[in-house]
């Protein structure tokens, strides 16, 4: 499930950028061909397995559960390279599907693309981050609330412990007493013992138990 919502947000966020951009040439003028669209989809591609690269990094890097100066310069200088390989991939695909043929760009246009890409890739940067923090924030919940469980199931388990021993041992001074003055009744108690003792071994391992097994425990 994780797997897919990243996935699905990967392509509905740059996918949404993409059009984004298209959309803002449309407005400026620029005709929506088949050669726009296709660029569109390239770019959008690209920055779909470059996003993905950075988060591979992130992951085997372990770069969250470093300092913030480290994940901050790490995440600078990887937007900063990506943006530069953003901008060079991409001209080499327009030049070899002749999308960009006989167009010279200035190394100045080249540099604020490069920028801007770097910028982008700064947001998904803080986005993923974000969601990291949110998740950390889920796991320690749980873990906490886990720790909390189990620490009561074992005071719940140290308090049976406790109990079991002297509820048998005054049971049975009980049947004992029982044996000379009323043998019928000692012989239905020590029944009724069995049987409570049965129930509880067998109950005992289960996590949920019906109302039903509960009163017939209490009738025994």
């Amino acid at each position: 499930d994780t797997k897919r919502a990243y996935w699905l947000m990967q392509f509905l966020g740059w996918g949404t950028y993409s059009l984004l951009i298209l959309l803002t040439l449309w407005e400026g003028g620029t005709q929506l061909t088949t050669e726009a669209w296709v660029k569109t989809i390239q770019n959008m591609t690209i920055t779909i397995l470059i996003s993905h690269f950075m988060r591979y990094l992130i992951i085997r890097y372990n770069w969250f559960n470093k300092n913030i100066l480290t994940i901050v310069f790490n995440v600078f200088v990887i937007c900063i390279l990506t943006g530069i390989f953003t901008e060079l991939i991409t001209r080499l695909f327009n030049q070899a599907f002749l999308y960009d043929k006989g167009v010279s760009i200035s190394l100045s246009k080249r540099i604020l693309n490069s920028l801007g890409y770097g910028i982008v890739f700064l947001s998904w940067n803080g986005i993923y981050f974000t969601y990291l923090f949110f998740q950390k924030i889920k796991n320690q919940e749980v873990q906490t609330i886990n720790l909390k469980a189990s620490k009561n199931e074992m005071q719940l388990k140290n308090l049976r412990n406790q109990l079991n021993p002297h509820f048998l041992f005054n049971a049975l001074n009980s049947i004992k007493a029982l044996v000379d003055l009323d043998p019928k009744t000692a012989k239905t108690s020590i029944t009724e013992l069995s049987s409570l003792l049965r129930k509880s071994l067998t109950l005992g391992e289960q996590n949920l138990i019906h109302i039903n097994q509960e009163l017939e425990i209490v009738r025994h």
